[in-house]
């Protein structure tokens, strides 16, 4: 699988010490990661939380679901808010996946509606 590869490769080219250590591969942290690696003299790693995402229930967006309650959901909920009619959203950090998460926090607010 295409995934597993790039994963192995990039592992294999980690390095013991870095210029900038960015946290969060969500969409802040690839921008920033992407505008600190346009300087080819530089290092940056970006990180993310999580182990392998190569299991169906990350890779297949259908499947999201399964993700809820399982050892991948981290149980965020938020603080209720006025901006979402005082609901406390529930978002499941399964993965990096923005739809993923997009997905589980709809959930989220669904259910406590």
């Amino acid at each position: 699988m295409a995934i597993a590869c790039n994963q192995s490769e990039r592992r294999a080219k980690l390095q013991a010490a870095y210029d900038y250590i960015v946290i969060g591969s969500g969409a802040s942290g690839s921008v920033v990661a992407g505008r600190l690696a346009e300087d080819l003299s530089v290092q940056v790693l970006l990180l993310e939380a999580g182990g392998d995402d190569l299991r169906s229930e990350v890779l297949n967006t259908e499947a999201w679901f399964m993700n809820v309650g399982s050892a991948r959901d981290w149980s965020f909920t938020a603080v209720p808010g006025a901006g979402v009619n005082h609901r406390a959203l529930h978002q499941a950090a399964a993965s990096s996946s923005v739809a993923a998460r997009a997905s589980m926090a709809w959930l989220g607010s669904r259910a406590s509606a």
